[in-house]
């Protein structure tokens, strides 16, 4: 996986990988820390296959965190690692033993990676720790508790929340937690407390707690504040985090009615609410939609697609024609966007069609989103004059097809040395490895 041979390249590569997949390990919620879309879901015997290379992915995050762990220079290195650690739900006694450390940043990591566990047995450790002299490590034990879904502390975390001497930081995150651990008994009294702090707390905190909160009221002051802001847009970062929130409750009729008006009014809300219509999708959204297919950002244009792929492309055909016949961020991120029958009709489209490197990506993620229309795609193109095309054809009928070796024989007959080189090279390893 890494390209370099000592061990302060490995070191400097993992951290460089490190450094590119926090977000989700330290994010307080791990939906916020993504655009809403969920991940492309394999089918079919390619269960299997992503499975198995998941788990060996697994096993090797676990190993490169707790070498960090042991081997990182700096605290901040050393709490990366932790945080990975607990994403992973890994290595809960490492965690703990973390958790004494003199220094803030690795107790803060260590409490909040232990949160990610959400066992009983760490309640009472979390709940000491939100008397801890560090702010940072209070703050990580009420998201914690939080997180961890510990009810019998919502009483602790509602009273953090309402301390005037606390830091406004760690109210925040506190209320926040009372909000995930409120039932339907005192949803009301989190409400109140809510509205009586919208003073002292930032807007993306204060959405963030009706957006963890259960109920119609909730939601509706949610659409309330959704609405304000399509008559009076503010910051872009207020949009946002209202659909963030909104998107954790039921959608109601008239809370799809405001996202597809989010799409014109507020831009910096486009690719959230792009997803809201993904997850539910709604025919009066397909215009809107297919203008967001102009929108400068790629993110945006990705996010128009999935949306319009849940509706059914159907008349949206002709719209994306001018992004198969060129190869660029945009419409990379479109193929990768691409998932349903829908996503799989204009990935067919585009491996037949479009420009060179779009075709290849097209069958990779064509592959990914069914895999037997893949498998179909793939053996349509084996005649086809571009090399690059035929090798992923070759690539893919070798390893998923129920005759791989006749395919591996036909790449080696294929005209392009370079083709046919490296095939020969797999067999006679093959070969070499059963003697």
């Amino acid at each position: 996986m890494f390209r370099v041979d000592s061990a302060d390249g490995i070191r400097k590569d993992r951290m460089r990988s490190y450094r590119d997949e926090i977000a989700d390990a330290i994010a307080f919620d791990d939906a916020d820390a993504d655009d809403g879309f969920d991940d492309v879901s394999a089918t079919g015997d390619f269960d299997e296959i992503v499975d198995e290379r998941r788990d060996a992915e697994r096993r090797f995050r676990i190993s490169a965190a707790l070498e960090l762990f042991e081997d990182g220079p700096t605290n901040d290195e050393r709490a990366l690692a932790l945080q990975r650690l607990g994403a992973l739900k890994a290595e809960h006694r490492v965690v703990v033993h973390a958790t004494r450390s003199k220094a803030s940043r690795i107790r803060a990591a260590a409490v909040d990676a232990l949160g990610r566990f959400a066992l009983a047995a760490d309640q009472a450790i979390l709940e000491t720790f939100t008397s801890d002299p560090s702010p940072s490590v209070r703050s990580a034990a009420c998201r914690s508790l939080g997180n961890g879904g510990f009810d019998d502390s919502f009483d602790l975390v509602l009273e953090i929340a309402q301390d005037a001497n606390e830091t406004t930081w760690c109210r925040e995150i506190a209320l926040q937690a009372a909000a995930k651990l409120a039932t339907d008994n005192n949803i009301s009294v989190v409400l109140d407390v809510a509205q009586q702090l919208r003073s002292v707390i930032t807007f993306a905190s204060y959405t963030a707690t009706l957006g963890y909160l259960r109920g119609d009221r909730a939601r509706d002051m949610l659409e309330s504040e959704l609405k304000t802001l399509l008559h009076n847009p503010t910051d872009v970062r207020d949009a946002s985090s209202v659909v963030v929130a909104l998107r954790r409750h039921p959608i109601s009729e008239h809370g799809i009615e405001l996202f597809i008006q989010a799409l014109d009014a507020l831009p910096g809300a486009r690719t959230k609410c792009c997803a809201v219509l993904y997850k539910h999708p709604d025919e009066r959204a397909r215009e809107p939609l297919e203008r967001l297919l102009r929108d400068p950002g790629p993110k945006v244009v990705a996010g128009a697609v999935q949306a319009l792929c849940a509706l059914g492309i159907g008349t949206s055909m002709p719209h994306f024609r001018p992004f198969v016949e060129r190869d660029d961020a945009t419409a990379q991120r479109i193929i990768a966007a691409l998932r349903g029958s829908s996503g799989a009709d204009l990935l067919h489209h585009i491996a037949l069609t479009g420009a060179v490197g779009l075709r290849v990506a097209a069958l990779r993620a064509l592959l990914r989103c069914d895999l037997h229309r893949g498998i179909e795609t793939a053996t349509a193109l084996l005649q086809d004059s571009n090399p690059d095309v035929r090798l992923e054809c070759y690539l893919i009928l070798s390893t998923n097809s129920d005759d791989p070796d006749a395919y591996r024989t036909l790449a080696q007959h294929d005209p392009v040395p370079w083709i046919n080189r490296r095939f020969q090279a797999e067999s006679q390893e093959r070969l070499t490895s059963s003697q």
